[in-house]
């Protein structure tokens, strides 16, 4: 047996996604869509994984507000060889947070993705970070 084919074409779409917004800072679903030839529907639920796993984030337009264009997330091009203290102390905060969810312990977790959005410097940053700890939020209310 091959590899599952629907996994890597979900893998492919999603690279596929975000190099399109490496080339393309600020798309629109829109343009998004009819560049690559994806359906609205497909596209959907490509951004939601990537905004899930923190590869992209959304970004509002500056006409009227509204939460409509998507930015790669810079930390997931490639990390530079000489990192400061303080982004070790992000990426390890970080780390702690994802064995925190790991663990199902939700609120620590989000407690902890608290912290790291108050130390982000970039909007997107705090954007990012806002999704996991709502998230955090979510599950441990369920």
């Amino acid at each position: 047996m091959g590899p599952d084919t629907s996994m890597v074409s979900k893998i492919e779409r999603q690279n596929a996604v975000a190099n399109y917004l490496l080339d393309n800072p600020q798309a629109s679903p829109a343009e998004i869509s009819e560049a690559l030839c994806i359906t609205d529907r497909n596209l959907r639920h490509i951004i939601n994984s990537l905004i899930d796993s923190g590869t992209i984030a959304r970004c509002k337009r500056s006409e009227d507000s509204r939460w409509y264009r998507f930015v790669l997330n810079t930390r997931h091009l490639g990390k530079s060889g000489g990192q400061s203290a303080e982004s070790n102390q992000l990426s390890q905060l970080e780390v702690v947070a994802t064995q925190l969810e790991k663990r199902g312990l939700w609120r620590r977790a989000a407690t902890v993705w608290a912290e790291l959005s108050r130390m982000q410097k970039t909007v997107t940053g705090v954007a990012m970070i806002a999704s996991r700890r709502n998230r955090c939020i979510r599950l441990g209310r369920a």
